[in-house]
């Protein structure tokens, strides 16, 4: 590991106080910007509104760029924030998030997920420079969204849990999992678990709380040098769900919220606890189909494989094996 990335600067203001001056590129989408348009004054020179985070598409979008552009703003998270990081990076303009939900830690993180083809890969790109969070509009989201970040917290569960196998069965990779990380994790972790019934309600003090629970998850992983800590099987079922054309209207925290459920099971332990969470707080934890939950799952061993994600307990099964058929029963997804 040679660089350790930094957080954003995090700053908590009413968007109609920002005064933003420089020439704006704005990368957002309709229901986004709808919302926070008649706030957020920004003097755009051009929008885009993209729909997807394929590489070769991205990098065009870089390209064309104008260049009387002087800082870019993502309004939104998701695939926003993943487009908007690369698109810094390329043209090496400043970036301001400003997520109109707590649905992700994209806002957080310092690299890019993007698509080639069937894999997807994290490009280090650097965090946004900025990010800006209005409470007033966080609380006006959608329930679904409002803190459905809460997954990428709660994943910590699940990551030590293919952390702990991988050491044990001589996989650490150069990664080692030290007692002390696993205790911090785990107590994040489990404050996350403890405010999810006041998340679902808009609480402010616990949306803030759940503010500082992503950034403490991200900046672990940013000291780590990588994400096995916040992101195991959990995050390669959300990723595998991406690549089947039926999968629709499914948002990332309700792909991991599955995935978290099915990792738990595969490791034998009990889901009820951590689903009645992400349904308190709000995430639709039954949105994917469950055929296509079948079918992803089922085959989730070869996929592990073949994108050389990090070692799990994956890599020791076959696909449509007896283990993955009762975890898949166990996870409560086909009920």
């Amino acid at each position: 590991m040679n660089n350790v990335w930094p957080l954003p600067r995090i700053v908590f203001q009413d968007l109609a106080s920002v005064q933003e001056t420089r020439p704006t590129a704005l990368i957002t989408e309709a229901t986004a910007w709808g919302r926070v348009d008649s706030m957020l004054k920004l003097p755009v020179v051009v929008q885009a509104e993209p729909t997807r985070q394929d590489r070769e598409f991205v990098e065009e979008l870089a390209r064309s760029l104008p260049s009387a552009s002087e800082v870019i703003y993502v309004v939104g998270d998701g695939l926003l924030c993943d487009v908007g990081r690369f698109v810094s990076f390329a043209s090496r303009k400043p970036l301001v998030i400003v997520p109109t939900a707590l649905a992700t830690d994209e806002p957080f993180v310092a690299t890019s997920t993007l698509t080639s083809g069937d894999r997807t890969a994290e490009l280090p790109t650097g965090a946004a420079n900025e990010v800006i969070i209005d409470f007033d509009v966080i609380r006006a989201a959608s329930p679904a969204l409002r803190a459905a970040a809460i997954v990428d917290v709660l994943s910590i569960f699940t990551g030590l849990m293919d952390w702990t196998y991988a050491q044990d069965m001589g996989h650490e990779d150069g990664a080692k999992l030290l007692p002390w990380v696993a205790g911090v994790a785990a107590q994040i972790a489990g404050h996350a678990l403890k405010i999810a019934p006041a998340l679902g309600t808009g609480d402010s003090d616990a949306l803030r709380d759940l503010v500082i629970l992503l950034c403490l998850t991200v900046q672990i992983d940013n000291q780590l040098g990588h994400r096995r800590l916040s992101q195991g099987s959990e995050h390669i079922f959300a990723n595998a769900l991406l690549l089947n054309d039926t999968v629709v209207d499914v948002s990332h925290a309700e792909r991991v919220a599955a995935g978290i459920l099915l990792a738990t099971a595969l490791h034998g332990k009990d889901v009820s606890g951590l689903r009645g969470a992400m349904e308190a707080a709000g995430v639709r934890v039954g949105q994917v189909k469950p055929n296509d939950v079948r079918e992803t799952f089922l085959e989730l061993p070869e996929y592990a494989r073949s994108t050389k994600a990090p070692y799990t307990l994956l890599n020791d099964l076959q696909n449509n094996s007896a283990q993955l058929i009762e975890a898949l029963t166990r996870s409560t997804l086909l009920d």
